[in-house]
């Protein structure tokens, strides 16, 4: 008794349940006698999960919605808390519709004996079989194709649409969480006396000369320019470093280059170029191969999101043997050595178009002297 004074109501009511169960009173599943069933305690009433859902979204919108007013920097670490939450209990509760729209169609021992396929395989190491691939595609397609049919099918959408939303907020609310912390240490970075000290230097040479653009700038002051940016790109890189990200060399677009030449028959070239790079890519994509390989890593992107020590290693041999397979299929249709000529002939334009202009302002220079003996402006073929 002394057990049972420590009990709360709750507690009570459940040894109450467990005993009656053990004792063989009463049997899950089987019919109560009328005189027995009216003495005991009724289920508890399951609330909507839609409902439920519905009135969080409210809520979290409203919340979203205050932080908005009261400051715009506080949104980032408000909508990142509750969209984490928000979107956890919309993945659970659409995995436990798709199990409802399963079956009601009938497909609820196949879905189950896939799943168990795929625990199975995916508790080994090694990459899963392409038949079990191919099969678990197979399901995904009559699943999707058959889903409106589904007595629950309404419920699976509007959730659905709801857990779009909200990642993308996530995303945006990621990406301007990273963007603010990479403004302020940048601003740590060039605030910094040595850096300072530079730049200041810099623009006050550069005010002193009277030039109105780089171009007009002595070649000591452009050396000098472009020492000082390479420095702060660097302090920079630094900072992206400390942040585990890396700053990457941007190599110049060939459709820009492309488009700052005259010669209008390698701008087709480079059009045409893109249209079968585009529809040997999507040929390529749309394999039987290939797309097992897509649909296996979207599984393991999915799995390591859960947990992210785990799976990384699979995700990038998938990862590389897609580009591989890619890169293998416009390798052997010949479109590299396009692409490689291209940029053979696109150099040679840009190089006589330099030629040509380096013509043109000695021409004008010497009719403006007649004695060629006056001072002629320096070309920077890159500011041209």
């Amino acid at each position: 008794m002394n057990e049972f004074g420590k009990m709360s109501g709750e507690e009570l009511l459940k040894h109450r349940m467990a005993k009656y169960r053990k004792i063989g009173v009463f049997i899950e599943g089987e019919p109560v006698e009328p005189e027995k069933k009216i003495n005991m305690k009724r289920r508890d009433a399951v609330a909507s999960t839609s409902r439920n859902l519905e009135g969080e979204v409210e809520k979290l919108r409203e919340q979203i919605l205050k932080a908005k007013e009261a400051s715009p920097e506080s949104e980032v670490e408000l909508s990142s808390e509750v969209l984490n939450e928000m979107i956890e209990k919309l993945k659970s509760d659409i995995d436990e519709e798709y199990t409802k729209a399963a079956k009601a169609m009938g497909l609820e021992e196949r879905l189950a004996a896939t799943r168990e396929e795929f625990s199975k395989a995916n508790a080994e190491e090694h990459l899963m079989h392409p038949v079990l691939i191919e099969r678990i595609e197979k399901l995904k397609e009559e699943f999707n194709a058959r889903l409106s049919e589904a007595p629950n099918y309404e419920s699976v959408k509007a959730k659905l649409d709801m857990l779009k939303d909200f990642s993308r907020a996530k995303a945006a609310s990621e990406a301007a969480s990273v963007k603010k912390e990479i403004n302020k240490r940048f601003q740590e970075a060039v605030e910094r006396p040595e850096v300072r000290e530079k730049v200041e230097a810099v623009k006050a040479e550069v005010a002193s000369s009277g030039a109105s653009s780089f171009e007009e700038l002595s070649d000591e002051l452009k050396e000098k320019v472009l020492k000082t940016k390479r420095e702060v790109e660097a302090e920079m890189a630094v900072v992206l470093k400390s942040m585990g990200l890396e700053l990457e060399a941007v190599k110049p677009n060939l459709k820009e280059v492309v488009a700052e030449s005259p010669n209008e028959n390698i701008q087709e070239k480079l059009e045409k170029l893109n249209r079968e790079i585009n529809e040997k890519i999507e040929e390529v994509v749309r394999t039987p191969e290939i797309k097992s390989m897509v649909e296996l890593l979207k599984v393991e992107t999915a799995k390591a999101s859960r947990m992210p020590d785990q799976g990384s290693q699979k995700i990038e041999a998938l990862e590389m043997q897609i580009k591989q397979k890619i890169a293998d299929a416009l390798s052997m249709s010949g479109l590299q050595e396009k692409q490689e000529e291209l940029e053979k002939e696109l150099a040679a334009a840009r190089e006589l178009a330099g030629e040509e202009s380096d013509e043109s302002v000695k021409d004008d220079d010497d009719d403006e002297d007649g004695s060629g003996s006056g001072r002629s402006e320096i070309i920077n073929p890159s500011f041209a």
